[in-house]
């Protein structure tokens, strides 16, 4: 049995809630986004975090209610509960407006 995880990021800047959910099967990651205001600019740079190793882009996500991002081999395999996952803004500079750690959904 393939574990789905997810992660569930508060962006404290403007009170919003970023799930992702990622199904191992499909290889898509898929997020949904619960504003409490609007945020300057239109995307999220999406960054996993391992340990003390530098933060790598997933990607650009739209800042939009839902959707998915699909990952290739590489992505799909690095995935696994207790890495975290971040957002930022700015694509170039990891500057987190917020992280959280993939969990089995069981755990939630």
């Amino acid at each position: 049995m393939t574990d789905v995880l997810q992660a569930n990021i508060q962006i404290a800047q403007n009170e919003a809630d970023l799930t992702f959910v990622f199904n191992p099967v499909t290889a898509l990651l898929h997020f949904e986004y619960d504003d409490g205001q609007e945020l300057e600019g239109s995307r999220f740079a999406v960054w996993v975090v391992k340990g003390d190793a530098a933060p790598v882009s997933f990607g650009v996500i739209p800042v939009q209610r839902h959707g998915a991002l699909r990952l290739n081999g590489a992505q799909s395999r690095s995935l696994r509960a207790g890495v975290m996952l971040a957002v930022s803004q700015a694509v170039e500079t990891p500057e987190f407006l917020g992280m959280a750690p993939l969990m089995k959904r069981s755990d939630f």
